[in-house]
């Protein structure tokens, strides 16, 4: 009874070996490869991350470590405009790790990704994925918010995001973010920011030769850092997408206006 319990036990292990697989570690040298991946991402030499992160994959796709080379390499192919094979390789990446700091990191960077690229339901699903994820000592849970509440913003659930800027305000008041969050809370529509100056009566004449073009604007006053600006405004929109369809005609007149939320 007892050997036929211990080949019991011992054809389970095999089993369970066959279904799992051997856990595999890089060696030094792949080890050395992702810690010089590391450092030029931090250098931005981004570039070099991409061939040297390849080459690490290229021999130890199947390690634990490659979720780190996924993800070192998402970054810098996002950073050099490679943003298809970019978000490719951060969902690898969060597929492989499933938890733990890369995996939080990843969907954090799935996050902005889907952001700046106008899918705003999709980095909605990624920024509270990551602060389910996010602890007492998670780095970047004030951009997370903050990118949530850009992203419901997008999809014109105000006051959804102002609940989100309240929080991030309230936890971390002194970080860069509390300083964008300050300028985005209490929004209500989307307008063009066409142009911005120190002096009212610069802001007016500014706004009163675009009329003269054909191009409506207003002139608000804003306080940024302490200082008194006087922004030039063209159009008041309920939702972005409509905002984005006369940007074509205010970009004739200032090529990179932005389209920005506005009281």
């Amino acid at each position: 009874m007892k050997a036929w319990g211990f080949r019991s036990r011992l054809a389970l292990l095999g089993l369970m070996f066959m279904a799992t697989g051997c856990v595999q570690h890089a060696g030094p040298e792949a080890i050395a490869l992702l810690d010089r991946g590391r450092a030029a991402l931090d250098a931005n030499d981004n570039h070099v991350v991409v061939a040297v992160t390849s080459e690490f994959l290229t021999q130890n796709a199947r390690t634990v470590e490659a979720e780190v080379a996924y993800y070192l390499r998402g970054l810098a192919r996002w950073r050099i405009g490679q943003a298809d094979r970019a978000v490719n390789d951060l969902q690898i990446a969060a597929d492989r790790a499933s938890s733990g700091q890369i995996h939080f990191k990843t969907v954090k960077a799935l996050g902005d990704m889907s952001l700046a690229t106008g899918d705003a339901n999709r980095a909605v699903t990624f920024y509270r994925q990551a602060l389910e994820e996010a602890d007492a000592n998670a780095p970047n849970v004030d951009e997370i918010r903050y990118g949530l509440g850009c992203s419901l913003q997008r999809l014109g659930n105000w006051w959804e995001a102002d609940a989100q800027f309240d929080r991030l305000l309230h936890e971390f008041p002194k970080g860069k973010a509390a300083t964008f969050a300050r300028r985005r809370i209490r929004a209500k529509a989307w307008t063009l920011r066409i142009a911005q100056y120190a002096r009212k009566d610069l802001a007016d004449s500014e706004s009163a030769r675009l009329s003269q073009l054909g191009l409506d604007t207003t002139v608000r006053p804003v306080t940024v850092n302490d200082q008194l600006l006087f922004l030039v405004e063209s159009g008041r929109y309920n939702a972005y997408a409509q905002a984005e369809s006369d940007a074509a005609k205010a970009r004739r007149f200032a090529a990179d206006a932005p389209i920005v939320p506005t009281r």
